[in-house]
């Protein structure tokens, strides 16, 4: 199937953020290395809607510096149980939590089963002790 562009689109796409903030400004689909300990604020999805229109936040978006305005506190309480005070990911709820929503939604964070629940967390393990061996922390 041929597929056809607007330039102007691809080119908005591509090149936005530097056009309209400058060459240091982050690029379409751009890796941005955050240290986790500088993770202070997070937007709701209900937040997110305000701000950029849209539950989906396009790579790399440079937001009015206003943003924070609209942000909450980062706190995931389930995941210092698990990595800060040694819980495991069974006693923690998030299984019962993210089961309720594919109960109603059918899906969550991807997974569609307590066995794909199980694998996510298991993978998230091994991520953080990849990162943390790495000295990333």
């Amino acid at each position: 199937m041929l597929m056809r562009f607007n330039v102007f689109s691809v080119i908005k796409v591509l090149f936005w953020n530097k056009l309209r903030y400058g060459k240091d400004a982050p690029g379409y689909n751009e890796r941005v290395w955050v240290r986790p300990q500088a993770v202070k604020l997070r937007l709701s999805k209900e937040q997110r809607i305000k701000v950029f229109k849209t539950t989906h936040v396009t790579s790399g978006s440079v937001i009015n510096v206003t943003w924070n305005k609209e942000a909450k506190e980062f706190s995931n309480k389930v995941v210092l149980k698990h990595y800060v005070s040694g819980v495991p990911w069974e006693e923690t709820g998030v299984y019962e939590k993210k089961m309720r929503r594919i109960k109603t939604k059918g899906i969550s964070d991807g997974c569609r089963s307590i066995d794909d629940l199980k694998t996510r967390y298991h993978n998230l393990d091994l991520l953080y002790s990849q990162v943390k061996s790495e000295g990333r922390f």
